[in-house]
């Protein structure tokens, strides 16, 4: 069928048949093509099986869901945690509200300059002429 086994009455089967010269030389890289020509589906499939156990795995060792944490005894809980906030017994203090009108007050006034003052650092006269640059003078400090 297809005309395929059948052979031509013209041809010889004594001839040898002819290798192709297009095969390229690269050394290992046919080697890998025809391995993983063969062997590509089955390294894909096992890549893949594998990450199936692991999600398996991974659900199968998860924590068990607690019974206990039932939603009445979890709004007795906050219940129970929002007293003890109002009646002062737990252990976080919670810091005082802002005076923000004594902060605004004080915003608006004058500041005090006094410290930002040029009177405390020590002015030494002019040089003389003549007089040879040194190390400079260290002076205490004020304070």
């Amino acid at each position: 069928m297809f005309g395929l086994g059948k052979k031509k009455t013209g041809e010889s089967s004594d001839k040898p048949a002819k290798k192709s010269s297009n095969k390229k030389s690269s050394g290992g890289s046919a080697v890998w093509k025809t391995w993983l020509i063969n062997h590509g589906e089955k390294v894909g499939l096992s890549l893949f099986t594998l990450f199936a156990f692991y999600l398996i795995y991974s659900g199968l060792t998860t924590r068990a869901y607690e019974r206990s944490r039932t939603p009445e005894v979890l709004s007795s809980r906050s219940l129970a945690a929002k007293q003890e906030i109002e009646t002062g017994k737990h252990p976080i203090e919670y810091p005082q509200p802002n005076d923000f009108r004594k902060a605004v007050i004080g915003a608006r006034q004058e500041l005090d300059f006094t410290p930002y003052k040029f009177g405390h650092i020590v002015q030494k006269g002019t040089p003389v002429s003549g007089e040879k640059r040194g190390d400079p003078e260290v002076f205490s400090p004020l304070e």
